[in-house]
């Protein structure tokens, strides 16, 4: 076996990804090299044999390479450019290869350049190159900085590879846009299936070397079970898609998402193959690590609030039961407690102040009680679908006047006064009536209970485009914008403290926002604060 001496030429950057280009007795031995003993020591060359060997190391890549010194200019080609180019290293010296690049990809890849110079680090691009043919390909260039023996930043290692064929296949397949971009082993195998290039991604993740597995099949190569399977069966997929015509591309085969564990890590990867005419075949792997635990992480989440949104949907549905039922176990007490205040009424005196007073009382009491029970009961069914509305032509105007009419002596109790108008014609509408007036009715009744006295509520009606709007607006106490976003939510109240003003069970703009949504409309809230009053627009579509 030929002894193996690293010469000390380095890409990457400090603790970058260090990758050392390992060059055997049988290489430097080759005719017009330089003498083996000098080969131990780079830094002890002189520049002639410097250059040599670079030129050595760089034939002998398989991809398009490139090495610049460490003025960023390149001064070494490898064959393979030349192959691709057409052209020989002093036509491309001094920045002449840059001719080659499509023209409106100089700029951007001249930048990138300069920044891989200037900052020493790798850097990425894609661009295309002219090929000998006069055709453009597209060309995937990885530009890593290689340091000299003592460290000393030495220039770059340009390495494009041929991407068109790719880039053209996904775009006719739309494959995962991922396919196109620098992976993270990217991999080729000659018609014998065995490795003729491999990235440094290998060490990576395979913990094996990258000029170990060269020349090997994937049988003889020490890589892990899994990685050999799935490479296996890219393989099978592969070979049945080589392509008749040299100049198409070949389909590249579904991605294979498997699972490997290191010592590090768990990593999750998405493996994929093309084959082209010759029978050599690209293998390019994806580490999706991060995006796998993103998901994992989002369908956990979802999950959850999956989960969460069951419990308070049974949670709900508990309550509304108990509501129910308690509704109708009151509503018989009240019943009977009704019927004996009229007969009450008809076996005493009722001429005495205290009794007529006693029997007044008690006939409020349980009249006010039906009502919370029945609007309770009535909320209970609109709100968990359980009624149906009535499809019938109405008066919109004439339901909102019904509603107007039946609020005024509560906005006279308050002194306060209402204003009707409307800007729509009065076209026939489609819906519920008495549900419509229902809504109209909870809307004058909030601007009445949250207003003051010698307050005024304007009412009016209009169209939107194909909608007609009932807006109730009022000057009373309005509600911190926070409030609005949850003033629709079943028991909300905008004071919940036991010392509120204002009775109520928190549901009439929940019932009347459900109405309105029945009817294929919505209700909407705004306030611009607390002292500055309220708008309800109750939107209701037209007949077409």
């Amino acid at each position: 076996m030929p002894q193996i001496n690293e010469v000390n030429l380095r890409a990457g950057h400090a603790a970058a990804h260090a990758e050392r280009f390992l060059i055997s007795e049988e290489i430097i031995r080759q005719p017009d090299c330089f003498p083996p003993e000098r080969h131990n020591k780079m830094h002890s060359m002189n520049l002639e044999d410097k250059d040599h060997l670079l030129r050595v190391m760089a034939g002998r890549a398989a991809t398009l390479t490139r090495l610049s010194d460490e003025a960023g200019v390149y001064r070494v080609f490898n064959e393979g450019w030349s192959r691709f180019t057409g052209h020989t290293a002093e036509d491309d010296e001094n920045n002449g290869w840059l001719q080659s690049v499509h023209v409106d990809d100089r700029a951007a890849v001249m930048a990138a350049h300069r920044q891989a110079t200037v900052a020493q680090s790798d850097v990425e691009i894609q661009f295309r190159l002219l090929r000998r043919d006069g055709t453009y390909r597209w060309m995937l260039d990885r530009m890593s900085p290689w340091l000299e023996a003592d460290g000393s930043f030495g220039g770059l290692v340009s390495a494009c590879t041929d991407i068109t064929s790719l880039k053209e296949t996904c775009s006719a397949t739309g494959l995962d846009r991922r396919a196109v971009r620098f992976p993270s082993v990217l991999a080729r195998l000659d018609q014998a299936q065995k490795f003729e290039f491999a990235s440094a991604g290998v060490d990576t993740l395979f913990c094996e070397t990258a000029a170990n597995i060269l020349g090997k099949t994937i049988a003889e190569a020490n890589l892990p079970d899994t990685v050999r399977q799935v490479l296996d069966q890219l393989v099978r997929q592969n070979l049945k898609e080589i392509p008749d015509d040299a100049g198409s591309a070949g389909t590249i085969s579904q991605e294979i998402e498997f699972t490997l564990h290191t010592s590090a890590r768990v990593h999750h990867l998405a493996a994929g193959a093309i084959a082209d005419a010759e029978g050599k075949l690209s293998i390019f792997i994806h580490d999706i690590t991060a995006s796998v635990e993103a998901q994992n992480l989002q369908r956990e989440s979802l999950l959850r609030e999956e989960l969460a949104r069951q419990k308070a949907d049974a949670a709900a549905r508990s309550r509304d039961q108990f509501l129910s039922v308690v509704s109708h176990e009151l509503r018989s007490p009240l019943n009977g407690i009704q019927s004996w205040a009229y007969v009450l009424e008809s076996q005493v005196d009722t001429t005495q102040p205290v009794v007529q007073r006693a029997l007044a009382g008690i006939k409020t009491g349980v009249t006010q009680q039906v009502k919370l029970i029945d609007a309770l009961l009535d909320a209970t069914q609109i709100l968990n679908g359980h009624i149906s509305l009535l499809s019938e032509p109405y008066s919109l105007k004439a339901a909102v006047q019904s509603a107007l009419d039946s609020m005024r002596g509560d906005a006279a109790q308050k002194n306060i006064e209402i204003s009707f108008t409307t800007q729509l014609s009065d076209v026939g509408m489609i819906g519920d009536t008495e549900r419509v007036q229902q809504v109209v009715r909870h809307l004058l009744s909030n601007a009445i209970k949250f207003s003051n006295d010698s307050a005024y509520v304007q009412i009016d009606i209009s169209r939107e485009d194909d909608d007609a709007v009932v807006t109730v607006t009022d000057n009373g106490s309005g509600m911190a914008p926070d409030l609005i976003s949850s003033v629709f939510e079943a028991f909300r109240q905008v004071d919940a403290s036991s010392t509120r003003r204002e009775a109520g069970l928190g549901l009439g703009l929940a019932v009347s926002r459900r109405i309105a949504e029945m009817h294929g409309g919505s209700l909407q809230c705004e306030s611009e604060g607390v002292g500055h009053g309220s708008t309800f627009r109750l939107v209701l579509p037209l007949p077409q």
